[in-house]
């Protein structure tokens, strides 16, 4: 076997040619194989192949095939399965990370200056749902569309498709104004890119016609694009640069909104639960009763809430309360961290040894900062000391994350 996961009650294992077996339970069709019947056998996925690797949500399960393209499939109520839906599937479907809706222009993709026609969302996809496709130009006219942003070092690649005569039509790739890459003639779906570094970058694609033939054949597309894109607000000199961004990759954060993390902001014990019940399970279901008297139902953070109340991560602040909008100090963050990666320690775990100068062994949480310390999840604040009572800022909590459940 090349891979295995396993869900709340349901496992998948990868065959060494890609094959994929599922086996267990099966109500939202977490087993892929157009049935919602609960398995005690292993059974194949039908037309699931060339797979690399495997992950299982609590009922919804991932895959990853050699072309680097990603499939979902089985419990989809808050859209886990990144199709554009919430629509519960039996059989995998494709995740379309950029052009996941019907006609739609993702934000931050814009006609190149001088473009003829715009390119368009259509549906004639490399695989899913959607692609994007130049637009309809005569001869000597090109179509070009860019997106700017900020990268990271990594690769952008994209499927890409070209239909046109030989030595006619030409499709471009460029970073930064430099031609990366062309492509010509009738060329089938592949995967292309080139490495960028760490920076500001604008990625282009140009259509170029300038050969005979019908205009509104002629054409090229581009799907399944990837961007190792980073936050705006956070430079590569930040500390947590690399942690902000495996937490960003892990789905744990999509950052504060407008293309930013808000790396010194402080967290709040409702942001805390949401980045720490996404980093041990994924998206929990919605909320149909409220876990505290101060966490009503339609906070959108009681969900995640009541997932760290049921796995006894949190019991809450007093009064039958959780203090959902109270900044989330250090000693507290430890507490936090530590039951939702093994559960608290043992009574007197501290014995008579501080883990830390302003850690005493009588303070209530010296036991979960101890094993932070003994896990590598924390080496302090500095000088000995860890800090107990400071504010936990979000570039912070991106470390202690990124080390307890990414293996950082």
């Amino acid at each position: 076997m090349l891979a295995v996961a396993a869900g709340a009650y349901h496992s998948l294992a990868v065959e060494g040619e890609g094959a994929v077996l599922a086996w267990g339970g099966n109500g939202n069709g977490q087993l892929g194989d157009g049935t919602l019947v609960a398995r005690n056998s292993a059974v194949y996925i039908p037309n699931l192949d060339g797979v690399v690797a495997v992950a299982a949500g609590a009922a919804h399960s991932l895959a990853v095939k050699s072309d680097g393209t990603v499939w979902a499939w089985g419990y989809n109520s808050v859209g886990q399965l990144g199709d554009g839906s919430t629509t519960d599937r039996h059989s995998p479907v494709v995740v379309d990370d950029v052009f996941p809706s019907g006609g739609v222009m993702p934000a931050g993709w814009v006609a190149t200056s001088g473009s003829s026609a715009n390119w368009t969302v259509v549906a004639e996809p490399y695989a899913g749902t959607q692609s994007l496709k130049s637009g309809t130009v005569g001869n000597s006219a090109h179509s070009g569309i860019r997106y700017t942003g900020s990268f990271r070092d990594g690769y952008v690649t994209f499927q890409r498709k070209v239909s046109s005569q030989f030595n006619g039509d030409w499709l471009r790739f460029y970073v930064d104004g430099v031609l990366q890459g062309e492509w010509g003639w009738e060329q089938d779906w592949a995967r292309v890119g080139t490495f960028v570094t760490a920076g500001t970058h604008e990625i282009a694609w140009e259509y170029e016609k300038n050969g005979s033939g019908a205009s509104g054949s002629d054409a090229a597309w581009i799907d399944s694009v990837e961007l190792p894109t980073a936050f705006a607000d956070v430079p590569t000199t930040n500390f947590a640069f690399d942690y902000i961004n495996a937490i960003k990759d892990a789905g744990i954060t999509t950052g504060c909104g407008g293309s930013n993390y808000c790396p010194s902001q402080n967290v709040t014990r409702e942001q805390m639960a949401a980045f720490i019940i996404r980093a041990v399970e994924g998206e929990p279901a919605a909320c149909t009763t409220a876990p505290f008297l101060d966490v009503p139902l339609s906070s959108s953070f009681c969900k995640y809430i009541k997932r760290m109340l049921e796995k006894n991560i949190t019991t809450g602040c007093t009064g039958g309360n959780y203090c959902p909008s109270q900044n989330v100090d250090r000693q507290q963050m430890a507490a936090f961290v530590i039951r939702a990666v093994e559960g608290n320690p043992a009574a007197g775990y501290c014995g008579s040894t501080a883990p830390f100068s302003d850690v005493p062994v009588s303070n209530t949480f010296c036991g979960h900062i101890k094993r932070m310390s003994e896990l590598g999840i924390t080496t302090g604040c500095g000088n000995g000391n860890y800090c107990p009572a400071q504010p936990v800022t979000r570039d912070q909590m991106a470390a202690f994350l990124a080390r307890a459940f990414l293996g950082m």
